[in-house]
């Protein structure tokens, strides 16, 4: 929903103009989407990934391990919000999968798959 925001961003805009009674979002509004866009969009290509008819249980630890790579990465420009949110979304990720890393099915599956033997363990 936010990506396809930012791409009616100007007809939002103008919308707000025209009526009024609508508050407009402020520059600093529409870049905070925009940042926003790009970390969610990890997580969202994740769950696609996970969701296809083919998918195979030893992606799990790489996929989760590419996320936290992903929210541990931090940008001297990143706003104090954007750092904020990566933060809660990290300390989620691990509160949630802490499981994962020591389930002997899911490490089995990753070590025994080629494409990533030797690296993810």
């Amino acid at each position: 929903m936010l990506e396809r925001l930012l791409e009616q961003k100007t007809a939002v805009n103008l919308y707000s103009v025209e009526h009024d009674r609508i508050d407009t979002l402020s520059p600093s509004d529409w870049e905070l989407m925009k940042n926003l866009t790009q970390v969610l969009k990890f997580f969202y290509e994740a769950t696609l990934d996970l969701s296809f008819d083919n998918a195979c249980i030893s992606i799990v630890i790489p996929l989760i391990a590419l996320l936290n790579r992903k929210l541990q990465f931090r940008d001297e420009n990143e706003s104090e919000v954007m750092r904020s949110m990566k933060t809660k979304l990290h300390e989620s990720m691990n509160r949630r999968f802490a499981y994962v890393q020591g389930h002997a099915a899911l490490i089995t599956s990753t070590l025994l798959d080629p494409r990533f033997k030797k690296t993810h363990i």
